[in-house]
C-alpha cells in the first residue's frame, strides 16, 4: 500500500505536525523529571558535615583560614553576586578559601592544580550553562568577571539536574582586582556567608578549629543555623506545561483528520484488496509502516530542532549514554502513546465498512 507516498504534501504537513507534537511531548517529559531530579540533587549533592558563618566586621580578610590545618575540610565563601563583563549581569559565585574536597561535579574540564592555583593568575570553574560567554585563546578559554579575564579550568553541573549550570567557582589565592574588592564591599555592606565543608570531619571537630574566631569582637564571625546554599530552578512553570499539553492534544488531533481523508480518498482501493483476500491486520500494519516512517522523520526533525536551539544559545553540549538512554525512553513513551491513538480511525473504518459497501460508496 503506497496511500501516504501517493499524496507527497499531506505526507509533509502530517511530518510537520507530528514533529511539533514530539517537541511538546518531550519539553512537558523533561519539565516533569527536571522538578524530580533538582529535588534529588539538592539532597544528595551535599557534604556530610556543613558549618555555616556569617561576617560583617572590616577586619575579616580570607587570610584567617588558610592555615587551619584541616585538609579534609573545604571552607568558601558562598552566595556571592559577581558580574560577568561580557554578558552584563550577575551571577551566584562561590569562594573557595581553602581545601581540596569540592562539592560541584565535573562536567568537563578539571578543578585547577595545586600548581596552578600557586601562581596566582586568575582561573575560575564555570557552570556549564556560562560555556556560552567564554572565548578561546590559543586553545584556552577565557571569561571576565569584574573586569579581570579569567583563565576557565573546567565547567561543572549537578549530576542529574541544571541547579549548578549558572555557578562561577572562583578560588581566593587566585582571584582579580575586581573580584577580591567586591568580596570587601560585601563584607562591609551586607556581610558575607562562610561554609566549612567536610565528608569526614564533624561539626563539633569542625568547630574546635574555629572557636578562636567565632564570636571575637575582631572578626566578627557568627554561626549560622539551617543555612542552605542558593540554588538555582530550571522549573517550568505550570501554565506552560498545560499549553504544551494542548498543542500536543491538537496536534495528534489534525493528524487524525488528515488520515481519516486519506481513508476516505482510498476507500475503494482498500475494498478491491480486501475482496482479494487482504485481511484488516495486514492493512491495518502497511498503515502503520507509513505512519511508523513519518514519526521517524518528525523525530529527526524535532531532535534536530532541539540540537539547532542549543547551538544558537551557544551551549556546552556532551552526548553521553544517560542522556542518550532518557531521549530514547521519552520517545518511545512518544510513540507507545501516539501511533495506537493514529490508528484507531484506520482501523474502525475498515473493521466497520465490508468491500461492497466500500465499493459502492459514493461519498468521495
Amino acid at each position: 500500500m503506497n496511500i501516504i507516498k501517493k499524496v507527497d504534501s499531506k505526507k509533509v504537513l502530517v511530518s510537520i505536525i507530528l514533529a511539533v507534537s514530539v517537541f511538546v511531548f518531550q519539553y512537558h517529559s523533561e519539565a516533569e523529571i527536571m522538578d524530580m531530579k533538582e529535588a534529588m540533587d539538592a539532597d544528595t549533592l551535599q557534604y556530610a558535615y556543613e558549618l555555616t558563618f556569617a561576617t560583617a566586621e572590616a577586619d575579616f580578610t580570607m587570610d584567617l583560614f588558610y592555615d587551619i590545618p584541616m585538609k579534609e575540610c573545604t571552607i568558601s565563601i558562598i552566595d556571592l553576586s559577581l558580574y560577568m563583563d561580557d554578558f552584563g549581569s550577575s551571577y551566584m559565585a562561590d569562594i573557595i578559601i581553602s581545601g581540596e574536597d569540592f562539592l560541584f561535579p565535573i562536567y568537563t574540564g578539571s578543578y585547577p592544580t595545586e600548581e596552578r592555583l600557586a601562581t596566582g593568575k586568575p582561573c575560575a570553574v564555570l557552570g556549564k550553562k556560562l560555556y556560552q560567554y567564554t572565548y578561546k585563546r590559543d586553545n584556552v578559554r577565557y571569561i571576565k568577571i569584574c573586569g579581570d579575564e579569567y583563565e576557565v579550568t573546567g565547567f561543572v553541573s549537578a549530576e542529574n539536574s541544571s541547579i549548578y549550570n549558572h555557578r562561577i567557582i572562583l578560588f581566593s589565592k587566585c582571584l582579580g582586582e575586581g573580584a577580591r574588592k567586591d568580596i570587601y564591599y560585601f563584607r562591609n555592606s551586607r556581610g558575607l556567608v562562610i561554609k566549612a565543608c567536610s565528608n569526614y570531619i564533624t561539626e563539633d571537630e569542625m568547630m574546635e578549629y574555629f572557636k578562636s574566631y567565632v564570636d571575637v569582637p575582631d572578626y566578627g564571625i557568627s554561626k549560622l543555623y539551617e543555612y542552605r546554599r542558593f540554588l538555582e530552578t530550571s522549573s517550568v512553570d505550570e501554565q506552560y506545561r498545560t499549553y504544551a499539553s494542548i498543542i500536543y492534544v491538537f496536534s495528534i488531533l489534525m493528524v487524525i483528520l488528515i488520515v481519516n481523508l486519506w481513508m476516505l480518498e482510498h476507500k475503494r482501493e482498500y475494498a478491491v484488496k480486501k475482496a482479494f483476500g487482504y485481511s484488516n491486520m495486514k492493512l491495518i500494519a502497511e498503515f502503520a509502516k507509513e505512519l511508523i516512517a513519518m514519526l521517524g522523520v518528525a523525530i529527526v526533525l524535532a531532535e534536530g530542532g532541539v540540537l539547532m536551539m542549543a547551538v544558537i544559545e551557544k551551549e556546552l553540549i556532551l552526548f553521553n549514554e544517560e542522556r542518550f538512554m532518557e531521549i530514547l525512553i521519552c520517545l518511545s513513551n512518544y510513540i507507545l502513546r501516539t501511533l495506537p491513538i493514529l490508528l484507531i480511525v484506520p482501523l474502525v473504518i475498515l473493521v466497520k465498512d465490508n468491500p461492497i459497501k466500500m465499493l459502492v460508496d459514493k461519498d468521495v
